[in-house]
């Protein structure tokens, strides 16, 4: 546990760092995604050093948004130029309208005890949605898409050196290597003493999979990108080696196997890195190697699981297990939502941090409070109803 006296400077510093990214962020919108992307970073490591790691630092993510969100529409109304502006219309449009409009329909439902409800529900469903529009207009051509990518690849490099160093030295206790402790614990391998699992710089080890997992493909798309000189393309390929591995370390099946099976379609399907094609340049042959790799890890992980790295049940029990989880849940939706459902938010993540929220999870008694916060598809159907399900 960290000094009292190191944490109070360290909340300070934020604070400061927090109000000098927010006039920069009213001055120029783009500074505030840069931020954003940071953070995402930043958040669960600052998060360890403070003491009980309180849930509330993931409201920064939220303020950064809403000023950059600020900043972007006060940037529209000012400008000299508004001819300059081409309003991006999304080929999903239609349907983003109709579930956004049923979402803030849902946010009235008189079953709901009061709109902080809904607002949770809301940050869940809507509140990143508009990020979509403000990546259209962040860059100014394609020579800085394309920079801002390569960054973000190579981020997966230190994230594998952590997450090994984590893996090897998870009971240090630098809070850097330690993972979150108590109820923060979740999805790491605090939970599970005789399974590591790797959370990185992330406070959970599935989202530094599902992050290699982006970093990964990612990285594929620029390593055939064709001004890419020999040193961009040597660290882009160390870079997609080592989130393959990020993900593998990590301990979670999903990334794992859609990484396995994505870049397998990738290879067969993309004409540039189709294998005959790769086959026949030397400088490429490491995505074949990659390819019998995996294939080989794939062996090794299913046919010795004695050695393997990973916390899963057989595939008998996956197979019976999972599609009983499912009904269950859905069947639990069904139950209580009704036609209707029970409003925006009425069984969103944070319900336990509003008024009125753990008496509303524990109404239905031992059976509802032992259902999961989130529940996916059975998730959407308990709160918008068997139409915003079908939506």
């Amino acid at each position: 546990m960290p000094f009292p006296l190191f944490s109070n400077i360290l909340l300070l510093l934020i604070l400061v760092v927090l109000f000098s990214i927010a006039i920069a962020t009213l001055h120029r919108w783009r500074i505030g995604i840069i931020t954003i992307f940071i953070w995402l970073y930043l958040e669960d490591i600052i998060r360890r050093f403070l003491p009980g790691q309180p849930i509330q630092v993931m409201l920064i993510k939220d303020v950064l948004l809403f000023l950059t969100y600020f900043a972007f529409l006060a940037t529209l109304i000012i400008a000299k130029n508004k001819r300059s502006f081409v309003a991006w219309k999304p080929p999903f449009k239609t349907s983003l309208l109709v579930f956004g409009g049923l979402c803030i329909i849902q946010s009235f439902n008189p079953n709901l005890p009061n709109l902080l409800f809904a607002a949770i529900g809301l940050r869940s469903y809507l509140w990143y949605m508009a990020l979509l529009f403000l990546g259209y207009y962040m860059f100014l051509n394609q020579k800085g898409l394309i920079k801002f990518c390569r960054i973000l690849v190579y981020t997966s490099i230190p994230l594998l050196f952590i997450a090994i160093a984590q893996y090897m030295f998870f009971d240090f206790m630098s809070p850097l290597i330690r993972p979150f402790v108590g109820a923060h614990s979740f999805h790491t391998f605090a939970l599970h003493p005789n399974i590591k699992f790797v959370p990185s710089v992330f406070g959970a080890s599935s989202r530094y999979a599902s992050f290699a997992f982006l970093l990964f493909f990612l990285g594929m798309g620029l390593k055939f990108y064709p001004n890419n000189s020999a040193k961009q393309k040597f660290f882009i390929n160390i870079s997609i080696l080592s989130a393959a591995v990020g993900v593998f370390i990590s301990g979670v099946k999903t990334p794992m196997y859609l990484l396995t099976v994505g870049t397998l379609v990738y290879m067969f399907v993309y004409k540039k890195a189709s294998l005959l094609n790769v086959w026949s340049q030397r400088k490429a042959i490491l995505m074949p190697i990659a390819l019998l790799s995996i294939i080989l890890f794939l062996i090794v992980h299913f046919a010795f699981k004695d050695i393997s790295l990973y916390l899963r049940h057989s595939q008998d029990d996956l197979l019976r297990r999972r599609p009983a989880t499912l009904v269950t849940d859905i069947s639990f939706a069904v139950k209580y939502a009704g036609l209707w459902g029970l409003g925006t938010g009425s069984r969103s993540q944070g319900l336990q941090y509003i008024p009125e929220g753990e008496e509303w999870a524990s109404r239905g008694g031992p059976e509802q409070k032992k259902w999961g916060v989130e529940g996916g598809f059975a998730k959407i159907w308990y709160e918008l109803g068997p139409i915003g399900a079908v939506i």
